[in-house]
């Protein structure tokens, strides 16, 4: 651990960039929990103006039945009755809701095209009854899955990234290993805790002081490539709700990576004694 801190703190700051990144292993994993899962959960704007009542903002997928909202080779599924992947307990499973209602197994996205949302009692426009998804007080994925009909072995997709990068004249490149789950990304996207900067000839850099630029809704239909192994990511949404998420790897043709600018702790007033 103390030798990883080291690297991490002498690793150069990062460059901004726009284009193709990729998503390796648990980074995946963690970046589609913090965008896209909560895209899919049905939730209608805030009948306040107050920004101190709003709750969490609403789906921007609202309105998108059947459009395509993500790349057509992609189907997304929630799956709550899913109790083990690869023989180890997926904490995000359970059976029935905090409303009472039998946890149900939903196909959210089929072919890139949106079939429905996630949702509780709360009545939606577009989705007037609930589907078990209903905790914590809010709408909650169980066990979120994201999965390509065309996947790749993923040890074929670093070749593949690097290839999209000299076909847009791109000159370096960025893999993304771990993503910040904590909300404490600042302005704009996640959070990164784990990155690399990777050249056309495939040598990889540690870099440090990055984070997402805003994630639009539309940045999922330009998805190019998803690897066949998958990864299980858990946390914790809200006071004792898990969630899951399965997610390859990723190639996204574009993503903003932007230097972090905000100062997230005040330096100590006093030097440490022990130097």
């Amino acid at each position: 651990l103390s030798a990883g801190v080291t690297a991490d703190r002498a690793a150069p700051i990062g460059e901004e960039f726009a284009g193709p990144v990729f998503l390796e292993g648990a980074g995946s994993a963690q970046f589609i929990a913090e965008t896209l899962v909560p895209m899919m959960q049905a939730r209608r704007p805030p009948d306040t103006e107050n920004p101190r009542m709003a709750q969490a903002p609403a789906s921007p997928f609202l309105n998108r039945t059947g459009l395509r909202v993500t790349a057509d080779a992609f189907m997304v599924r929630d799956t709550p009755s899913m109790t083990h992947f690869e023989g180890r307990p997926v904490a995000g499973s359970y059976a029935v809701d905090d409303e009472g209602v039998r946890a149900g197994d939903v196909t959210l996205v089929d072919k890139g095209r949106l079939v429905t949302l996630l949702t509780s009692r709360t009545p939606q426009k577009q989705f007037p009854r609930s589907n078990g998804h209903g905790r914590a007080g809010t709408v909650l994925a169980g066990v979120f899955q994201r999965e390509s009909t065309q996947p790749l072995p993923a040890a074929e997709l670093k070749q593949k990234y690097i290839a999209l990068l000299k076909a847009q004249d791109k000159t370096f490149g960025y893999i993304v290993r771990g993503v910040r789950t904590d909300g404490q990304g600042g302005a704009g996207g996640p959070g990164i805790d784990s990155i690399v900067k990777v050249t056309l000839e495939g040598q990889e850099t540690p870099v440090r002081g990055l984070r997402f630029g805003d994630v639009a809704p539309t940045a999922f239909r330009d998805l190019a490539e998803a690897s066949n192994e998958r990864v299980v990511y858990s946390y914790r949404a809200g006071a004792a709700s898990a969630v899951s998420v399965i997610a390859p790897s990723l190639i996204f043709e574009e993503l903003e990576i932007q230097r972090i600018r905000d100062i997230l702790q005040k330096p100590p007033v006093v030097s440490s004694p022990l130097r």
